[in-house]
């Protein structure tokens, strides 16, 4: 059985196909960039093999990552293997909508946010990295199942359904003055704290 790997030895140049062999096509994914072999398969941790074969779509291997192209529920996604130690995490990134980014590789400096003030509260080993230029991600803290992967995805593709905007200048401003208007309540609170135990003590004081 072959499958088809995109390979784009030095992320700028053209891009060539190859069809390789099953095994073939393990090694390739399952050795880290010093040619260190990891039996990932073997020992049934989850491989970009794995995730390809259940969700579908082309996996792009570069000078520095291996990324799966795929869809979550109609919108772009892309699960990024990254080596932390000795272990294979997967990082996750789903695009909302409306994002600007064709590359979930490309990091985008504009951030976006909600209106309301809620953040991804993620599970299964997942925490949320923010929404830059309309693409959320995901950030693995440990080994994921299959399962635990395509969770998160789903997880991700709802919340990337709300309305994200981008975080813009007038946006910090409102938030520095948000910021200032709970500052003077809590001073003007513990103020009348003060006063509140001064004029009692005061009172206790009077002579009867």
């Amino acid at each position: 059985m072959n499958y088809v790997v995109k390979v784009n030895a030095d992320d700028n140049g053209g891009v060539a196909e190859l069809a390789l062999p099953r095994l073939r096509y393990e090694y390739l994914l399952e050795a880290d960039r010093w040619g260190a072999r990891r039996d990932c398969y073997r020992g049934r941790v989850t491989t970009i093999e794995d995730l390809a074969r259940s969700l579908g779509g082309v996996v792009r291997v570069t000078a520095k990552h291996r990324v799966l192209d795929t869809q979550i529920g109609r919108l772009r996604a892309a699960v990024i293997r990254r080596h932390h130690v000795d272990v294979c995490l997967y990082d996750l990134a789903v695009f909302s909508p409306d994002a600007r980014e064709l590359d979930a590789l490309h990091h985008h400096d504009d951030i976006w946010h909600l209106d309301r003030e809620e953040l991804p509260l993620l599970r299964d080993g997942y925490v949320f990295a923010g929404c830059r230029g309309g693409v959320l991600f995901a950030r693995a803290t440990k080994q994921a199942t299959l399962e635990d992967v395509v969770a998160t995805l789903w997880e991700l593709a709802h919340w990337a359904r709300k309305p994200w905007r981008l975080y813009t200048a007038e946006d910090y401003e409102a938030e520095l003055a948000r910021e200032r208007r709970e500052r003077r309540k809590r001073i003007l609170a513990r103020a009348g704290v003060v006063a509140g135990v001064v004029l009692v003590a005061a009172a206790l004081r009077r002579p009867r």
